[in-house]
């Protein structure tokens, strides 16, 4: 059988579970015994692992649903399943690549009862599994000792991978390091590598032009458009228009005559691929009932989407032959339904293609030099059709955005939230934030001086404003921060003193010490130099 790319990765995985299941390893030490491994690897070899060790009851129970006879707990069959499972519930690891992935680790009937297995949980559809079950005798005793609210708030966090500390001897080196690799410092000495800059910003919407020119490049260093590329081709992000297009949002007889235009402004959003089911519903249940797409959009645009909801997702090839339109109205068909909000595709460079005007022209040295379409599918974002108004909110739907609020800014209140496109209202959160408090996993109190109302904070956030608030007077700690004006933290004007900076992507913010101390605005950057030089150049300061 020929070798299958990823696949030593796995046979890694493999070996880590057995040796922690069945020979009581920690997974760190069955880790440092693997050999032969490039970095990257044996680092994918690990987080499967970890992923399958995480949420291993929850595993074994979709596995048992799919069987007649229950497996043996320690059958090479069960292993295999746990981790195939484990990249499709935690990795968000493409279907077509956990079954190559995972046949060849077995042989003969255990391969077809893999196989078999497999295809069965993948049609059904495996469900998101947001807060992971405990070992049942950890659950009972942790249950008597600390009460059901600590096992609830245990398994919650299970479900969250841990973020990297690391303690350096000297506080200069870790300040360094943090400003390098995007880092936070909560105490002298201490970094914290979490979250990326798309987790921070899932949710958040931007105008499509300004992620890989303005925003992306100064929340990342050393940003390099392959990053987001490999991120969306992994199947781990994905990008779309959350919010209802104004097109969409208002009874079928007005949409008539009123096209959607597309535009470079209109406003996308990044987001892991295991949040976009709550992110959908949050943002869907505001949508009128009695909306019909194919009124807002163009005839090939509507021609477009009854291909994709007939035949699914499509390379552009397949959609300019399936729709018998010559390429120039496919990419303009595409351009209008990203900018309402009801296509993707599985790579960000398709949409790349749709904002560079010399690719959609196909002229020149960018003929030869990058395609005029990109090789990522298309696919439909939402339902064209929702089944129903929303009903009301529930607690499944608004928690995990309440989370995602405090992963952004650390802190969250009222006042805060004016450009959230996300925010279902401050009563509904405010009732899940009181709810969280109770249950010890934030805290509540009046952490920003001169705002009325609730607030509340995650506990690491507040570590991080007292060490702030350490430094007060230090010069020499410190640092100036410029942020893109589209940046959620642009909140100039709103929670922060001085005038509101408009969210053009152009515009800049120069921060010190969480203060505003200077604006500017960009010239134009050559369109592909993406560098943190080529952008400084460009940056005009103004006081």
């Amino acid at each position: 059988m020929p070798s299958v790319e990823g696949i030593g990765a796995r046979r890694a995985a493999l070996q880590l579970l057995d040796s922690v299941l069945r020979r009581g390893q920690t997974l760190e030490a069955a880790a440092a015994s693997v050999r032969g491994l490039s970095p990257p690897d044996r680092a994918l070899a690990v987080a499967i692992a970890g992923e399958a060790l995480r949420r291993l009851p929850d595993l074994d129970a979709l596995i048992d649903g799919a069987t007649r006879q229950r497996l043996p707990d320690d059958s090479k069959a069960r292993m295999v399943l746990r981790l195939a499972l484990a990249q499709k519930v935690g990795l968000g690891t493409p279907e077509h690549a956990l079954v190559s992935t995972a046949l060849p680790l077995v042989d003969g009937g255990p391969r077809r009862l893999v196989h078999g297995v497999l295809g069965t949980l993948l049609r059904r559809g495996v469900p998101a599994i947001e807060a992971p079950s405990l070992p049942s005798d950890v659950e009972q005793r942790w249950g008597k000792a600390w009460g059901e609210r600590v096992v609830e708030a245990a398994r919650r966090q299970i479900g969250h991978r841990p973020a990297l500390d690391l303690t350096f001897a000297d506080d200069a080196e870790a300040q360094a390091y943090a400003t390098a690799h995007d880092g936070k410092s909560l105490a002298p000495r201490h970094v914290r590598l979490a979250s990326s800059a798309v987790a921070e910003l899932a949710g958040f919407e931007a105008a499509a032009s300004a992620w890989e020119r303005h925003l992306l490049p100064l929340r990342s260093a050393k940003y390099d458009p392959d990053w987001v590329d490999g991120l969306c081709l992994g199947g781990s992000v994905m990008w779309g228009r959350l919010s209802p297009h104004p097109r969409l949002d208002v009874l079928v007889d007005s949409n008539r005559g009123s096209r959607i235009v597309p535009t470079s402004l209109a406003p996308i959003s990044f987001f892991p691929r295991e949040e976009a089911s709550w992110m959908m519903t949050t943002m869907d249940e505001r949508r009128d009932a009695a909306f019909d797409a194919s009124a807002a959009v163009s005839p090939i645009a509507c021609d477009l989407l009854k291909h994709l909801d007939a035949h699914g997702a499509s390379f552009f090839a397949d959609l300019a032959r399936g729709c018998g339109h010559v390429p120039a109205e496919i990419e303009g068909a595409l351009w209008e339904l990203t900018a309402a909000g009801l296509v993707t595709a599985d790579g960000f460079d398709n949409l790349r293609a749709l904002l560079d005007p010399r690719r959609r022209r196909a002229a020149g040295a960018q003929r030869s030099r990058r395609p005029r379409s990109a090789a990522g599918r298309w696919s439909l974002l939402r339902s064209i059709v929702p089944k129903g108004a929303g009903d009301a909110r529930t607690t499944h739907s608004i928690e995990p955005l309440a989370r995602q609020l405090l992963r952004r800014y650390g802190v969250v209140f009222r006042d805060l939230l004016v450009r959230e496109s996300l925010n279902p209202g401050w009563r509904d959160l405010l009732m899940q934030y009181r709810r969280m408090e109770l249950r010890g996993d934030i805290r509540g109190g009046r952490f920003v001086s001169g705002f009325t109302g609730e607030q509340f904070a995650l506990p690491e956030a507040l570590e991080s404003l007292r060490a702030l608030r350490r430094t007060e007077g230090d010069a020499s700690a410190a640092q100036e921060i410029r942020v893109c004006a589209a940046d959620p933290l642009n909140l100039a004007g709103i929670i922060l003193p001085g005038p509101r900076v408009p969210a053009i992507p152009s515009n800049y913010l120069i921060f010190r010490n969480g203060n505003v101390v200077r604006t500017g605005s960009l010239r134009d950057a050559p369109h592909d130099d993406l560098s943190q030089v080529a952008l400084s150049r460009a940056l005009q300061i103004t006081p």
